[in-house]
């Protein structure tokens, strides 16, 4: 499956916020070694299962999955820790392939979705700490393990939702490319990107 872009994770982001807003979370599963999927109770709904393919997806799901017989570490950990809280907000994180879904029990939790590269799936407690990454990653500057202070991956592309118009400017008087892949490169992806070009040509023919 093809992975999401930003604008596909800005409109996931948004559904799911209004969907599971207040929703309660029921246990968690791992069918594979990059996908996890979180069970929740939505009051007036019923069940509702989130699947979360690291570096690739993130959407709900009728239709189950088949489970190891014994759970891996991680969801056993999102049961001990968050099962019974209860979202307070699902986000996409600054228009990147991120997405942050806050909980609350005793205390807040915050499950983040990273859908860049490979991807990844992090447990944070309420001072931004890891408590366990699904895969423990090491870079030049991020380090993904437990008891590690989560940092969010270097800020790439623009935000359309808040971007100038001398930013929009500048991003092509930078780029030595043509305008579509320009666009496509920073955050909006090919297929928007094309879409973008082909509505202003319209415009600009009236």
């Amino acid at each position: 499956m093809k992975s999401m872009s930003n604008v596909d994770i800005y409109t996931i982001s948004e559904e799911l916020n209004n969907l599971l807003s207040g929703a309660r979370v029921d246990k968690s599963f791992q069918p594979t070694k990059d996908i996890v999927v979180m069970r929740f109770h939505v009051p007036g709904t019923g069940r509702v299962d989130l699947v979360m393919q690291c570096g690739s997806r993130i959407h709900t799901s009728q239709y189950p999955l088949e489970n190891p017989t014994n759970p891996p570490t991680f969801p056993m950990l999102l049961r001990k820790r968050v099962k019974g809280a209860h979202v307070e907000s699902i986000k996409q994180h600054n228009f990147d392939r991120v997405v942050e879904i806050r909980v609350k029990k005793d205390k807040y939790y915050t499950i983040i979705v990273e859908l860049f590269d490979k991807g990844n799936i992090i447990l944070l407690d309420d001072e931004n700490n890891i408590i366990l990454p699904l895969k423990r990653q090491q870079g030049s500057t991020r380090d993904i393990s437990s008891k590690r202070e989560y940092m969010f991956p270097e800020e790439r592309g623009i935000n359309p939702i808040s971007v100038n118009e001398n930013e929009f400017k500048e991003l092509f008087k930078n780029s030595d490319r043509d305008v579509v892949r320009t666009l496509a490169m920073n955050g909006l992806g090919s297929l928007y990107a094309e879409e973008i070009i082909q509505r202003a040509s319209k415009i600009i023919e009236l």
